[in-house]
């Protein structure tokens, strides 16, 4: 019996791993419980599921140990438990973007194109990293969905004690040696997921990442500072080719009656793709780097060090918006946003009627809008918040299992 569920498992699985064997498996059918080891990833998997941008690419993706707990009687009510021991991610990002993503692989492995029963249980799953505490909720709410739209909302939530990050805006076999690799150590953070697809096929049509900490001290020297600047570069020339290439066709809201699903879903609803950060607190500090030899010794007052406090900062990036989309369902939306849109609009039906008016290269408005619309510097938008008395936070905005 074991040997024929390893088969199966084996059969699915090695459509989301690449090294996967039947010794690797260690299972027991009857409790529900199994555990494998050495695990390393499909990279394709994971940018086609995240929906992750094309000049940005996962390289590597490895764990060690991975435990699972399937209660087989409440398939619809308890969520299956993944316990995860150290996971290790490996992302870079491209020159040229990469190909976009595929469909979902979680539809493939199914042998259905729609959403349905095998979406919603393996959707349901339950992840802890070194953690052995579970969280019981009701499966209900961890989505959203409408058919008379054909989409479905889905929520998730990612919570860890320790993360480390490290970028390098340099590749390894051109790597200079003073080049300084920015690391980053957090303590206690979490990611808050929201994914908005396509019911008949389950492509992925926006999504929104909400990256959330709590106090962070860090520590920066000169060299870290150089290394930020050339890995921030690096990052905005791979973002600026990724938008030339990019080209989508807005597609209409479908209509109907309105119902309280409808509503539900239009309070929750993934208007456009977005990425958030928010630091409760964040002492930053700057000082010189003591490691670097020079061949006199320092001046007087040519060394020191600066600490910079931030309390609830707040980074919001829009990549793909449109100028005339509006920008209401924007996070902490409020009216001097909204006086700023109007504004912004005017000067650009006023840029229009004179692009128009001139007969700009033959084109009409309408194309002359829609190739204006995504180029870089009007596509997003990128807000510092610093208010320590600000009253709504972006928790509440983002809810992980749904409405109660």
């Amino acid at each position: 019996m074991a040997g024929l569920f390893k088969k199966q498992i084996l059969k699915h699985l090695s459509r989301f791993t690449k090294n996967l064997s039947p010794d690797k498996i260690n299972l027991s059918t009857l409790k529900g419980e199994g555990q494998l080891s050495n695990l390393e990833l499909d990279e394709e998997v994971l940018q086609n599921m995240l929906d992750l941008p094309t000049w940005l690419a996962v390289t590597r993706v490895y764990c060690n140990k991975a435990a699972i707990r399937i209660q087989w009687t409440k398939l619809k009510t308890s969520p299956i438990c993944l316990f995860l021991d150290k996971v290790e991610v490996e992302m870079r990002t491209c020159e040229e973007p990469r190909p976009p993503n595929g469909p979902s692989p979680i539809a493939l492995t199914a042998g259905q194109s729609e959403y349905g029963f095998a979406e919603k249980v393996v959707e349901g799953m339950s992840i802890r990293i070194n953690s052995i505490t579970i969280k019981r909720s009701d499966l209900r709410y961890t989505r959203i969905s409408d058919p008379k739209r054909g989409e479905v909302l889905t929520f998730k939530e990612i919570n860890w004690q320790s993360l480390r990050i490290e970028a390098d805006a340099i590749e390894g076999d051109e790597e200079d040696l003073g080049s300084t690799p920015l690391r980053l150590i957090t303590n206690q953070g979490r990611i808050r997921i929201a994914l908005k697809r396509r019911i008949k096929d389950c492509n992925v049509l926006a999504s929104k990442l909400f990256f959330i900490l709590d106090d962070l001290l860090w520590v920066l020297t000169d060299s870290q500072l150089k290394a930020i600047i050339h890995y921030a570069k690096s990052l905005s020339s791979s973002y600026v080719t990724w938008m030339h290439s990019f080209w989508t066709d807005s597609t209409s809201a479908s209509t109907g009656s309105p119902n309280s699903m409808s509503q539900l879903f239009d309070l929750y609803d993934v208007k456009e793709s977005s990425y958030h950060t928010f630091i409760s607190r964040l002492d930053l500090h700057i000082c010189s780097d003591s490691s670097s030899v020079d061949e006199d010794e320092p001046l007087p007052g040519s060394q020191g060090s600066m600490q910079i406090t931030f309390k609830k900062l707040g980074f919001d990036f829009y990549p793909i918006h449109r100028l005339a989309d509006g920008c209401k369902h924007w996070e902490r939306h409020n009216a001097a946003m909204e006086a700023q849109a109007q504004w912004t609009g005017k000067l650009l039906q006023d840029f229009q009627r004179r692009v128009e008016a001139s007969g700009f290269l033959g084109q009409s408005l309408k194309e002359f809008h829609q190739q204006r619309s995504l180029l870089p510097g009007q596509d997003k938008i990128n807000r510092l918040h610093l208010n320590p008395h600000q009253s709504k936070q972006p928790t509440e905005t983002l809810p992980l299992q749904g409405p109660h």
